[in-house]
């Protein structure tokens, strides 16, 4: 039986360099540069639906030639089948239409006996026609060379001299006579047990090279299923390959906006702003470097703003200052009580106002632009020690006690900004801490990040305010109500200082059994500047 592979689908292994990669990358962009979004999106989709397409059409055909491989193989195996076992059936046929020929010597009987021989030999020419095993084979032909055989027994049989009627019948009683009924029933009785014999060898054979061609069909159906298995790991592979790439594409314009605007929205606006990717997304880009460029300029204009007003105001300041001072010290003659008294309150308010004006500074410069600001390595454990050392006069004046859990802790980080922040908090603790109170403050490096924390004993903040402090000139309620005096710009500036750190800042209650609150700051130690 004449086996047909179904088709396999051969595959070419290329090597592929990091910098062959990179070329192909980089010319891809340029070409992606040429479409619009919405060109990108349907040429993605499309070039990720051909390879499954092809996937599918390639299996489909598989499965096709497969299916008329089976459908053939089955028709031959039923006709070889059904054949076999009606030869089985004309060779026992034959066996008697002989018998009765050479019995009864009528045209009936002969009749039926050549129409017998010619579909035995029809059916073994059939067979032979439509087999491929070489046994088989052999026994039809032996099987058609006994048959041949036959015919001529039969016909050398017939051409015995018969008598007209039973008196003229030959003298068979003698040695003549033995003979003759020797060849007319031994003779053709030892060829049709061989050909019944040979019959059933030939059905015996048949079902053997059904047998095989099943376990070829078997086989074949494997390497089918071997073949669709083969082009699904083809194919997928490229569509998802096809689809990773055009991701990347779409999602990296996406990346490079969400970095701007995040440079944007923590006030970096010295980076150029660049977007790669299609037309449209190109765009957007420039004008988002354009609005970079608004937001600089105002930003300059502000930062000038804030330089020229607090000039304008600290040089009047000064001088209302310096003057109260003369009066405060009777220069130019004496004074009495109340004069005394007013002094000290325009000295009072010109101290705060100047206090005032340089938080003003402190929070514009750290809520304003990053541009120009320089990152170092800070030791931050000696500039927390550096601070508590400008506030032990305030912790003695209320004797607050300070409780130090610092450990070593070094960051890069601008170091004006990093003791904005320690200064502000432990200012605001001291404020707010009960007189002969304690503050705790801890310092600790865990995970990439620093931990800063400043505990007091104060009257605490209230859960709804929590996000309102770090607010600019918002004072609590339990800040007004203790009578503490502040201009509610000290969180903002450690808020807006943390923040160009990377950082977060937040407050809660103290973990301690006295009423207060806890000011945490975790920053990174490497912050992406």
């Amino acid at each position: 039986m004449t086996r047909r592979r179904c088709p396999l689908f051969a595959t070419h292994r290329t090597t592929v360099t990091p910098a062959s990669a990179s070329i192909a990358m980089s010319l891809l962009t340029n070409l992606v540069s040429r479409f619009s979004l919405r060109s990108l999106v349907i040429a993605g989709f499309a070039l990720a639906v051909i390879p499954s397409v092809l996937a599918v059409a390639f299996s489909f055909a598989a499965l096709e030639e497969f299916a008329r491989y089976s459908k053939r193989t089955a028709y031959r195996v039923a006709e070889i089948t059904e054949k076999t076992q009606v030869l089985r059936e004309r060779l026992l046929a034959n066996e008697r239409k002989v018998k009765q020929f050479l019995v009864l010597k009528e045209p009936a009987q002969e009749e039926a006996y050549w129409l017998a021989h010619r579909q035995v030999n029809q059916i073994v020419s059939q067979l032979i026609t439509q087999t491929d095993d070489s046994v088989l084979h052999g026994q039809l032909q032996a099987l058609r060379v006994l048959s041949e055989s036959l015919f001529r027994e039969v016909n050398r049989v017939v051409s015995l001299p018969v008598a007209a009627s039973p008196g003229q019948l030959p003298d068979l009683d003698g040695a003549a006579g033995r003979r003759s009924r020797t060849v007319v029933t031994r003779l053709p009785d030892e060829l049709f047990d061989k050909m019944n014999e040979l019959g059933e060898e030939i059905g015996r054979t048949a079902a053997k090279s059904i047998d095989r061609t099943v376990a070829e069909l078997e086989l074949e159906a494997a390497k089918v299923q071997n073949s669709i298995l083969l082009n699904t790991g083809i194919f997928v592979p490229v569509s998802l390959l096809v689809i990773s790439i055009f991701i990347h594409l779409i999602t990296s314009p996406v990346r490079q906006f969400d970095r701007a605007i995040r440079q944007l929205g923590i006030g970096n606006l010295q980076d150029t702003i660049a977007v790669s990717g299609p037309s449209d997304l190109r765009y957007l880009g420039q004008r988002l470097e354009w609005l970079r460029d608004q937001l600089t300029t105002l930003e300059r204009a502000k930062q000038q703003f804030v330089r020229n007003v607090s000039h304008e105001l600290k040089t009047p300041l000064a001088n209302i200052h310096e003057g109260a001072t003369l009066l405060a010290d009777q220069i130019v003659g004496e004074i009495n009580s109340e004069q005394r008294g007013i002094i000290e309150i325009m000295l009072s308010n010109t101290s705060r106002l100047e206090h005032l004006i340089c938080e003003l500074i402190h929070y514009g410069s750290a809520s304003g632009s990053r541009e120009g600001v320089k990152f170092q390595r800070v030791d931050m454990r000696e500039l927390v020690r550096a601070v508590v050392r400008d506030y032990e006069l305030r912790l003695r004046a209320k004797s607050v006690s300070l409780i130090q859990r610092l450990q070593p802790a070094v960051m890069s980080g601008n170091r004006a900004q990093l003791r904005l922040i320690v200064d502000n908090l432990l200012s605001n603790a001291v404020k707010y801490c009960r007189e002969a109170g304690t503050i705790e403050l801890l310092l600790a490096e865990r995970g990439g990040y620093l931990h800063l924390e400043v505990r007091d004993d104060g009257p605490g903040v209230r859960p709804d305010e929590r996000g309102l402090i770090f607010e600019p000139f918002y004072r609590s309620s339990s800040g007004r109500d203790a009578g503490v005096k502040g201009s509610g710009l000290g969180l903002a500036i450690v808020r807006e200082c943390v923040a160009s750190h990377q950082g977060k800042v937040e407050v809660s209650d103290a973990e301690s059994d006295r009423a207060g609150a806890a000011f945490r700051v975790r920053m990174p130690i490497d912050p992406q500047v």
